[in-house]
């Protein structure tokens, strides 16, 4: 490949600071990489956009999250709306890290300054529900950044604490306010459980125990049939994914996480589970499979994780 053009001219990202720019209809944007990236140094790009970085070394990715090599020029593909872009470094970004406040659950706080960091504490495990009036970039924990271009409408398992990183959309302060609401956790038995009503982009949790290593059988049927179906340990870590589930799992607590996506209307979930009762050796793959079928839960796959 021959060497790239010169890109000083372009605009260039930095190490210490994140590139946000709304943008209002679809288009590319060329980004410098700045001398001294790397090794160890990485592209991370959020919202409606994917990056190819051309290096001057020759080398060329595309992705979301791309290695870098060294100094080059990055070509940003968008859509309409907010994205955020950034360099980070052996797994430290150039975010800002402001003093650590706690939040009241449920409680309304006011947004304030370029960042916020609030940590929300619960008695018992709950759904955690954060939403805002304004534009944010919220980031729970140790994950990745997430861009609300039209404000917040967050959902996550709550085990006892979490963290909460806000960050302005834009140059300038954080505006508008934070609403933090905990929702119980839905208990199942075993067999077909009664059905909730899921808000537009909204989140249900149904929790269930294990009472002896074996196959269990999960699934969730809903009406319209679009919602994201995850099963999570009892300190939140995904086991698997798909609106039915044959997982054999060890005596605990488990959760089945239902999410509604922000563009499909309001949704009956249904949620089953098979198999979470002691017996001398559990029912048959055949039954567990019988059951979620007369459940309206007709398995695609056996998804089965040992």
């Amino acid at each position: 490949m021959s060497q790239i053009p010169d890109p000083s001219p372009t605009p260039a990202l930095a190490t210490d600071r994140v590139l946000k720019r709304f943008f209002g209809a679809e288009g590319t944007m060329l980004l410098a990489l700045p001398a001294g990236t790397g090794p160890g140094h990485r592209l991370i790009v959020a919202g409606a956009a994917e990056a190819t970085v051309i290096g001057r070394d020759g080398h060329v990715a595309s992705g979301r999250r791309i290695p870098l090599t060294g100094p080059g020029l990055v070509v940003l593909r968008h859509d309409a709306g907010l994205v955020a872009t950034w360099i980070e470094a052996n797994e430290y970004g150039p975010w800002p890290q402001p003093e650590l406040q706690e939040a009241p659950l449920p409680g309304i706080l006011p947004l304030a300054g370029e960042a916020m960091t609030l940590r929300v504490t619960s008695p018992q495990p709950a759904l955690l529900t954060a939403r805002t009036t304004s534009p944010v970039i919220l980031a729970a924990d140790g994950d990745e950044p997430e861009l609300f271009p039209a404000g917040a409408e967050f959902h996550r398992y709550l085990q006892d604490a979490s963290l909460l990183h806000l960050f302005s959309p834009q140059d300038g302060p954080l505006s508008g306010s934070i609403e933090l609401v905990a929702t119980p956790i839905v208990p199942l038995a075993e067999g077909v459980g009664d059905p909730v009503t899921v808000a537009s982009g909204g989140t249900a949790l149904f929790g269930f125990t294990v009472e002896k290593d074996g196959d269990i059988g999960i699934g969730i049927r809903a009406e319209p049939d679009r919602a994201r179906v995850r099963l999570l340990d009892a300190d939140g870590k995904a086991l698997g994914d798909g609106v039915v589930q044959m997982r054999h799992l060890a005596p605990g607590r488990y959760l089945i996480e239902a999410q509604v996506p922000p563009d499909v209307p309001a949704t009956l979930v249904r949620p089953a589970v098979v198999g979470i009762k002691a017996r001398p050796s559990g029912p048959p793959e055949d039954v567990i499979r019988g059951y979620l079928d007369l459940a309206g839960l007709v398995p695609a796959t056996n998804a089965r994780g040992k």
